[in-house]
């Protein structure tokens, strides 16, 4: 630019302009996390603090947010004064933090964010501990069934041994009579 510069601050530029909307910062059990995008969160770390703003120096603090975290709070959540929100004993899942400006004057873009989380299981809640419990499962019935068997077996030849000494003292005794 050579020359002068002409600035008229009658002219409001937020018509053209979008409000950005940032996910400032992310905490777990007090804790900042590095990456906004994609976070992935331990099962014993599932309390989370998620810390929203909006970059407008043009009365920023008449925009408000409302967010919401599709999977565990579907609607959207409307955050007045402060600009955070605190998620405790999150279940574990994959969910999408959605974050909007909302107050904004008719024809100025609408500005978004949003971040993936994924809290990831306890061992126990994971699918192969089902199938290993299954396969446990199975293998005791299984176990079960062949001792049962085997106890059977062995009745059977106390049984047969015990009615062949009988018959045999019967007939014993019934040729001494005789």
């Amino acid at each position: 630019m050579g020359g002068m510069v002409a600035v008229d601050p009658s002219i409001n530029k937020s018509k053209y302009e979008p409000h950005r909307v940032l996910i400032d910062k992310i905490i777990l059990n007090k804790h900042k996390y590095p990456d906004n995008k994609k976070i992935i969160v331990p099962n014993d770390e599932n309390n989370l603090t998620i810390y929203f703003s909006v970059i407008k120096y043009y009365k920023s603090k008449s925009i408000n947010l409302k967010f919401r975290m599709l999977g565990y709070i579907n609607n959207w959540v409307y955050l007045t004064g402060n600009r955070n929100y605190n998620f405790v004993n999150i279940p574990h899942g994959d969910y999408t933090i959605e974050v909007r400006a909302v107050g904004l004057p008719e024809g100025n873009k609408i500005g978004y964010a949003k971040a993936q989380v994924i809290v990831l299981p306890h061992f126990y809640q994971t699918k192969w501990f089902y199938f290993a419990l299954i396969v446990l499962l199975l293998s005791a019935v299984f176990i079960f069934v062949k001792l049962k068997v085997a106890a059977l077996e062995s009745n059977k030849l106390k049984l047969e041994t015990l009615i062949r000494e009988r018959t045999r003292e019967v007939v014993e005794t019934k040729e001494n009579i005789e």
